[in-house]
């Protein structure tokens, strides 16, 4: 679902995974398989690891998940290991996002909304300086719920100090949207930054 043009946005509600920063986790899977005893079946029983409903919401320690894949997959790798391959960026920030960024930065309060595990968080937040100038970052490890989750949206909007009705929600899961939409959220399924100027522009914004 794509907002419609409207009034001045006062708030833009940002994704990380797949709008601020472009990612394949797939390398995360690929050098952990490689440290257990059938790499192939390993990398297959990892997919989707980095998205673990419990470490995302940081019900689950990555020393947990370590001592797991030792008696599951085999993973010969020791736990400082683990950590060190775990934080190993394997995501960059999304061409032409940074620019956007600083061109909001000033025009409307910015709310980051991320599911992401407290390991990963220090690596993806030093990859953006422009985060310091966000109003608000909730993220999911700290606040025990994650997209899509109603809860998780109505805290971000809570967390703008803006209405609803003047916040727009930027993910890249139409799912996500089409949740956020059920509070009364608008929202825009991200494809290009270019595209996602656009929307901001029919919402009052200026950007280049």
């Amino acid at each position: 679902m794509q907002a419609p043009p409207t009034e001045r946005t006062l708030c833009v509600v940002l994704d990380l995974f797949g709008v601020l920063v472009a990612f394949d986790d797939s390398l995360v899977y690929d050098r952990l398989a490689q440290r257990c005893t059938s790499p192939q079946d390993a990398f297959r029983g990892m997919q989707n690891l980095v998205s673990s409903p419990y470490l995302i919401r940081g019900k689950e320690q990555l020393e947990d998940l370590h001592a797991c894949l030792k008696r599951d997959l085999g993973l010969s790798a020791s736990l400082d290991e683990f950590f060190q391959l775990w934080r190993e960026p394997y995501s960059e920030p999304m061409p032409g996002i940074r620019s956007l960024l600083r061109s909001l930065a000033g025009q409307c309060e910015l709310v980051l909304l991320s599911n992401i595990d407290r390991y990963y968080w220090p690596v993806a937040r030093a990859s953006l300086p422009e985060l310091e100038a966000f109003r608000a970052v909730q993220l999911s490890f700290e606040q025990g719920v994650a997209k899509p989750e109603p809860e998780a949206f109505r805290r971000a909007v809570v967390a703008s100090g803006v209405p609803v009705d003047a916040c727009l929600f930027v993910d890249d899961k139409a799912e996500n949207i089409e949740a956020a939409a059920s509070l009364g959220l608008a929202g825009h399924v991200f494809r290009s930054t270019q595209d996602l100027q656009a929307t901001l522009r029919a919402r009052g914004l200026h950007v280049e």
